[in-house]
């Protein structure tokens, strides 16, 4: 039986407006900016939109909603206001400048009270995106409409692929230069093919090369081929960074945290094969071919998306898609207060695991993306501390240490902010930066447990936990805290890689080298990090051809004093010794005090025969012995 509910539609010209570089204005100059922005709808745009008989649906942070009853009000009413906006900022520097974007689309729309809703409303914005700072760009029905009632010129875009709208929308850009008037040209990035000769021909040309493509580079050929054979047996994702849409090159950290995210969200569920940050962030700032990327990580499915950010508002655009068809699973836009950047996460998440058909456990349903902080102030200033200390320097890691105490003192019941400590107290200790190591490693447990205790569901908490018990000599302890982290998050390639660190150090090595080995998987752009690690657990499990190349591969990315160390044991332990002595003398002509028995990092192993293994390859080796 069909239901008796009414809904109201009706035609209307649909105009959407952003104001560019919104983020940016309004850190610069908060006050100044919602001032003239409030000033500009009262002198300008009020006053148009009702001379040309429009109705204001909606006033967002950086942008408005109007609906007109004919599309000639709506594209003159938009002329009048973009051509008055170059006079109005005419003395004001350019970056200090208020501009905006506009897109307008005519359309069936739907009523719900006194919002609008559905394709014509959604057209209208993607386009609002194609048209260029100070720009207009209108759908082909609206030019349809127009052509010959406005004296304006425009630029023919051709078909358009928006998002979310299934079929190809013809699009125009308004030429607002008065000398234009008249002219219809084609715009320079225009989709539409000109001459169907030419562009028979250069499909033909395309295809051939295609083919040629497809004989050459074998990541083509493996995606149909041995690709699939070697995915995982279960379900697979990279989630590529997110594009920061911002203008302001600070607001970046929150598109990478919010990537980031997602990717610790996903990997709570055991049903999924997830890549890691480290290798899925390879691919920052640089063009991707997702077939390629997939074969290259290793998976079938890539999540993509970008992020756009005003004081009190955010834009989160995401596409999840099957490599080896080529097809899009599944895409959303996500227009909605920031306060809400939490559920965003917890929906793009619900959905990658539906689309992928993935079942979830009663407490993967639970723990998915399950919000640890209702301070979008205080997740801001994690998503930033987080990324602060990536490179361990002092600087940075006093910077950290005051973003996460703010924390701290903003939502003491966010795990975050201790956590964030301890790891920061643990890193200086372990790194020497640390003036007083023993009052420091005993701080980094102490908030570890803190942490643990507002939040025992905190995946990182167990991390910082199992530093702590690290640099306090207590690899047992850091083991057990680190498997609970991989309880947690059974797909998180760091809590894996800690795991089978901390083995190594508790006298279990063989273990330690299967957890390596399963994070390598999950993050198969190897850093330097994860080849010490691995040469280490090498080493210790005797197997010392091994622990050699592993040890040389992360002399290649990153050489410190401890790698170099063991590389010297390694080779002297394998029969390398010519290679042992010129390892041992390159590292002695910027260390000359050191002392074999002296080197602080044998206190780690919880085993004496351990400590006696890597003592042996360091003498065999040729360093100094400094027990005498």
């Amino acid at each position: 039986m069909l239901s008796q509910e009414r809904v109201e539609r009706r035609l209307a010209a649909v105009l959407a407006a952003d104001m560019v570089g919104y983020s940016r204005l309004m850190r610069a100059d908060e006050k100044g900016t919602i001032t003239r922005q409030k000033a500009l709808y009262e002198e300008l745009f009020d006053p148009e939109i009702a001379k040309h008989n429009g109705r204001i649906v909606k006033l967002m942070g950086d942008g408005v909603l109007v609906a007109f009853a004919s599309a000639v009000d709506a594209v003159e009413c938009a002329v009048e206001i973009q051509r008055a906006m170059v006079e109005r900022d005419a003395g004001i520097p350019e970056d200090s400048r208020i501009t905006f974007r506009m897109g307008i689309n005519l359309g069936d729309v739907v009523i719900d009270g006194d919002d609008i809703l559905g394709d014509g409303v959604n057209v209208a914005a993607r386009l609002e995106s194609l048209a260029k700072p100070g720009g207009i760009c209108i759908a082909d029905v609206v030019f349809n409409s127009i052509k010959g009632k406005l004296d304006l010129g425009y630029a023919a875009l051709g078909p358009q692929g928006l998002k979310n709208i299934a079929e190809p929308v013809l699009a125009h850009h308004v030429l607002l230069d008065p000398e234009d008037s008249g002219k219809l040209v084609e715009a320079k990035n225009a989709r539409r093919p000109r001459n169907r000769h030419k562009f028979l021909v250069a499909a033909g040309i395309v295809a051939v090369l295609t083919i040629a493509l497809v004989w050459w580079r074998p990541w083509v050929r493996l995606i149909e081929g041995d690709y699939a054979s070697q995915l995982p047996d279960r379900p697979s994702v990279a989630v590529l960074p997110f594009e920061s849409l911002s203008q302001d090159k600070e607001d970046e950290y929150f598109a990478e945290g919010i990537s980031e995210d997602i990717i610790v969200g996903l990997s709570k569920v055991s049903g999924l094969f997830v890549i890691a940050r480290n290798s899925s962030f390879a691919y920052k700032d640089k063009p991707v071919e997702i077939t390629q990327v997939a074969h290259e990580l290793g998976v079938r499915n890539i999540l993509t998306g970008s992020v756009r950010r005003s004081v009190d508002q955010i834009r989160i655009t995401t596409q999840l898609i099957d490599a080896l068809n080529r097809n899009t699973l599944w895409s959303e836009q996500y227009d909605r207060k920031i306060d809400d950047v939490f559920a965003i996460q917890s929906e793009i998440g619900e959905r990658v695991t539906k689309a992928l058909s993935v079942t979830l456990k009663a407490n993967e349903q639970e723990r998915l993306f399950r919000t640890h902080t209702k301070s979008i102030r205080a997740y801001e200033l994690f998503l930033k501390a987080r990324k602060t200390h990536i490179i361990a320097n002092p600087a940075n890691l006093a910077r950290a240490v005051g973003l996460y105490e703010e924390i701290i003192e903003l939502d003491p019941a966010f795990a975050g902010g201790y956590a964030g400590l301890s790891v920061v107290l643990s890193v200086s200790v372990r790194l020497g930066h640390s003036s007083n190591p023993a009052v420091d490693a005993r701080r980094a447990l102490e908030f570890a447990n803190k942490a643990v205790a507002v939040d025992p569901e905190f995946g990182w908490s167990y991390i910082a936990l199992g530093s702590a018990h690290i640099v306090l000599r207590d690899a047992d302890s850091a083991v057990t805290a680190v498997q609970r982290a991989v309880e947690l998050q059974p797909n998180d390639a760091d809590s894996l890689l800690w795991l089978g660190f901390y083995k190594a150090f508790a006298g279990r090595p063989e273990s330690g080298i299967e957890n390596i080995k399963a994070s390598l998987l999950l993050d198969p752009i190897p850093n330097a990090r994860q080849y010490f690690f691995l040469g280490n657990a090498y080493y210790a499990a005797s197997r010392f051809k091994n622990a050699v190349t592993a040890f040389e591969k992360w002399d290649e990315l990153s050489p410190n004093p401890h790698g170099v160390v063991l590389l010297a044991a390694s080779y002297a332990m394998a029969g390398d010794n010519a290679k042992a002595m010129a390892t041992v003398k390159r590292y002695l002509a910027k260390s000359p005090e050191f002392k074999a028995s002296a080197w602080n990092f044998l206190q780690n192993y919880k085993l004496a025969e351990h400590r006696d293994l890597i003592l042996q390859g360091m003498r065999n080796a040729g360093f100094p012995d400094g027990s005498d």
